[in-house]
């Protein structure tokens, strides 16, 4: 997809009222040199966002 964003999901767990990660902390991800890879983001009780994986498919 040339760099591009496919889909951003919400775990099978959360509701649909729990906000989406951001796209500009999403967009970091698109120059990475594979065209498969899976990057889990997590929320903090304290509201800042982690990541917890990364799986990249060469």
């Amino acid at each position: 997809m040339k760099g591009k964003m496919i889909t951003v999901s919400r775990n099978s767990n959360q509701s649909d009222k729990c906000p989406f990660v951001p796209n500009n902390f999403v967009e970091k991800f698109t120059g990475l040199k594979s065209s498969f890879y899976t990057v889990d983001f997590a929320q903090l009780d304290n509201g800042k966002r982690i990541i917890k994986s990364i799986q990249i498919d060469y």
